[in-house]
């Protein structure tokens, strides 16, 4: 059995061998400085049958879409694909034909669907409707068939081809590991208890600047609260090795109980008495009001089960805020949990000592003190706060809520263009990990587990509630404000088949609304959007994503009901009011201001070289067979967008001292905190954010700036459609995304990624705004 490990190796190589590019392939890697991942974003295209010397490429280019990516409501990808070919042959030459088209269909050959007719050599369009497809050119007559009929001249397979069931190496696996047992996953002397650094500069391992070596930066977790660890239920349609199921995670297992969910044995707060959450509450802040908002445990409902958790105020998800733009208002912080907090303003561009950042803006506030934070409120949006220590486990644990800042009451206000509706919701969406017997799956004591994927629940929450729903009327015209507070999850919502239209993103307001089918909402990520309801009757919101089986290399559909809409009808003799607003609905409308500002920054900007670059990267220690080859086996292809955690037993394992997430300045070569750059005030910086395809297990990342705002100019070379201001961006794998920062807030302020476990594995640095 020692030689099964080098069996593993000599297999990926040959798979990666046959992988690899043929000399002149025109898909062949570009010189640098150009990143992109040519393995998923091109397709080489060789010679069929009657192709001759011809070749070509066909690369994939990024649908328009608001989101950081396109996909349907199904969760399908939606592409524009630009057909490049080149030798030719005359189409007469090989018969009765005038024209190549150009089909897609999947490896079954059915349907054939046509995409158009090559003009010299190329063609663009925009496809959508396949996880795994052939790209075939054929040569036709003077109509465009239903299905080919013409000789095939250039073919070739979309990136998802590569994709292999994990057959050899599971078997593998089960040879290689003695039966029985429970074996610890690396690291399993802890020693001492590390110190809480939090985010300061100095010290720690490979540029965790004050982390405690390994240890997150929000550093370990405080006595009390043991668990054991328990397994996380596998994927209902997904089976993994058994020698894989008896590892644990290399960390102590925490959660905020020892015993049964009921018993009451919560860790002691000041606080003292601990009940059931509250509903949410509005909470109306005029100008110099001074709220006072308490963090402490709680018991929240998931799906039934009593759990243990956080809140604000006695709520989970925490009071929702609202205040008028250009105020300034006062939150006086009470930290009643057993935990170092502080409290983070999203999105917010406040003044940089109240942006709620351990180690940079602020000392955490320990258990039993205060902090008063000032918030100057310079923007309309929708916004949130959070913890900003072990995120991983505070926020997960219920700590968030939303604040919303309305356009100021000024007539000709530019920002306060939104049309009327019948009713606003703001959804706070979340999920959360159970055991199939309802207990909660612990959390890792000295660092995070599940550093690789990220956190995946298995229960989805809308305003902490497994079953929240709402009643509006038949015809009512409902505004939507979505946040994203998983730790991980990228979600794709809709309401059924209802189109829905696009009015703001995470900074306010769009310059120009947008129809959408379904909107794709990145961990941290804001979208506001209106959606009619013509017919009586419930809707569901549904999150439909494309799941991923690893093992058996497929994709399935996956669909949760996330919140429920009962449409009641109108009474006898009464009219709708929606009837009233449909036809502001059913209108785009347009900020002239902001368009104009938006769009002349994107001509000024887009396509220019960038200022600074950081690449997305991953480093990984210890991690023993079989974990490791697996990982290999898996890396051939990786989507761009994890959607569903279904490889849960796989997932939990590697912990935050297992796993670095980098940002590294691709000019110095320094890594997250040891980044030092400096800008001055009014600056407007392009920074290219390239997320490296070729580390062992690459994953999409929400990357976050604080007390800033920037615009996305283009994805992969492609000029943004839909300019408008964020804060927070997903960025895919092997993608590349140019932004435009507008640095017009003085201060230390922390760009990071927003996946909880990347965070608190290491994967944020510090950009300094001098006046």
């Amino acid at each position: 059995m020692d030689q099964i490990p080098g069996m593993m190796g000599i297999l990926l190589s040959g798979l990666l061998m046959g992988l690899s590019l043929l000399p002149g392939d025109p898909c062949a890697p570009p010189a640098p400085p150009t990143p992109l991942a040519q393995d998923l974003y091109c397709i080489p295209l060789m010679a069929g049958a009657a192709g001759g010397a011809a070749q070509g490429a066909a690369h994939l280019l990024p649908a328009p879409t608001p989101f950081g990516i396109a996909v349907t409501r199904d969760g399908l990808p939606r592409l524009r694909i630009r057909i490049q070919a080149q030798d030719l042959p005359r189409p007469e030459e090989l018969g009765p034909y005038t024209r190549f088209v150009a089909w897609m269909t999947p490896p079954t050959l059915h349907p054939m669907v046509p995409l158009g007719s090559l003009e010299e050599g190329e063609l663009e369009a925009t496809v959508e409707g396949f996880n795994t497809y052939l790209l075939l050119i054929s040569a036709e007559g003077e109509e465009i068939p239903a299905e080919r009929t013409g000789p095939l001249v250039l073919r070739g397979t979309s990136p998802t081809m590569v994709l292999r069931p994990h057959d050899m190496a599971y078997i593998l696996v089960e040879m290689s590991m003695p039966a029985g047992g429970r074996a610890s996953l690396g690291h399993s002397n802890h020693g001492d208890a590390q110190p809480e650094t939090a985010h300061g500069r100095d010290g720690g391992h490979g540029g965790h600047g004050g982390h405690g070596g390994h240890v997150g930066h929000g550093g370990e977790l405080p006595a009390g609260g043991e668990a054991e660890w328990v397994n996380p239920p596998m994927h209902p349609l997904i089976s993994m090795p058994h020698q894989i199921m008896a590892l644990r995670p290399g960390v102590r297992p925490f959660l905020p109980v020892g015993g049964a969910p009921q018993s009451g044995q919560l860790d002691a707060a000041p606080s003292g008495e601990i009940r059931a959450a509250r509903p949410r509450e509005t909470l109306h802040l005029a100008e110099g009001d001074t709220l006072e908002l308490v963090a402490g445990p709680l018991l929240r409902d998931i799906d039934g089960r009593v759990l243990p958790g956080y809140g604000f105020n006695g709520q989970s998800p925490g009071p929702l805020l609202e205040a008028e733009a250009n105020s300034t208002v006062h939150i006086r912080f009470r930290n009643d949990t057993p935990l170092s907090a502080a409290v983070h303003w999203h999105g917010i561009r406040l003044d940089a000592p109240y942006d709620g950042v351990p180690g940079v803006t602020q000392e955490p506030v320990a258990p039993g003190g205060e902090f008063l934070y000032e918030l100057r409120l310079p923007d309309e949006g929708t916004f949130w706060y959070h913890p900003h220590l072990r995120e991983d486990v505070a926020q997960d644990l219920g700590l968030a809520g939303n604040f919303r800042v309305r356009p100021a009451a000024e007539p000709g206000n530019a920002y306060a263009p939104y049309a009327p509706v019948e009713e606003e919701i703001f959804l706070l969406l979340d999920d959360h990990l159970v055991t199939e017997d309802g207990r909660g799956v612990p959390y890792g004591r000295e660092a995070p587990t599940h550093a690789l994927m990220g956190r995946f629940g298995n229960v989805l929450l809308a305003n902490g509630s497994a079953a929240w729903s709402e009643r509006v009327q038949e015809g009512d015209v409902v505004r939507f404000h979505f946040t994203n507070a998983a730790s991980t999850r990228t979600f794709n919502l809709s309401f059924g088949d209802l189109p829905m239209k696009v009015v703001a993103s995470d900074v306010g307001k769009l310059p120009r609304e947008a129809w959408v089918e379904s909107v794709v909402l990145a961990p941290a990520e804001r979208w506001v959007v209106e959606v009619r309801f013509p017919e009586a009757g419930a809707v569901a919101l549904e999150n439909r994503v494309q799941a991923l089986d690893h093992v058996g290399a497929r994709f399935f559909l996956e669909v949760d009901t996330v919140a429920m809409i009962h449409v009641e009808s109108a009474r006898e003799g009464e009219t709708s009011s929606g009837g009233n607003l449909s036809h502001g609905f059913s209108q785009l409308r347009v900020v002239p201001s902001l368009v104009e500002e938006t769009e002349d920054l994107l001509a000024a900007h887009a396509g220019q070289p960038p200022h600074r670059t950081l690449i997305l990267d991953l480093r990984t220690r210890d991690l023993p067979f079989p974990l490791d080859p697996l990982l290999m086996w898996e890396s051939v292809y990786r989507p761009p967008v994890e959607w569903s955690g279904t490889m849960p037993d796989m997932d939990w394992l590697v912990s935050g001292m297992q796993a670095d997430w980098i940002l590294r300045d691709a000019d110095t070569g320094a890594e997250n905190m040891d980044i030092d750059w400096r800008f001055r005030q009014g600056d407007r910086i392009r920074l290219r954010l390239v997320n490296n395809r070729d580390s062992l297990h690459p994953m999409q990342h929400p990357i976050h700036l604080h007390g800033q705002r920037f615009m996305v100019l283009s994805v992969n070379g492609e000029v943004s459609r839909h300019p408008a201001w964020k804060d927070t961006v997903l960025v895919p794998v092997g993608t590349v995304v140019d932004l435009l920062l507008e640095l017009d807030n003085p201060g230390p302020w922390m760009l990071h990624c927003h996946i909880s476990e990347h965070l608190e594995s290491g994967m944020m640095t510090v950009i300094q705004v001098d006046p």
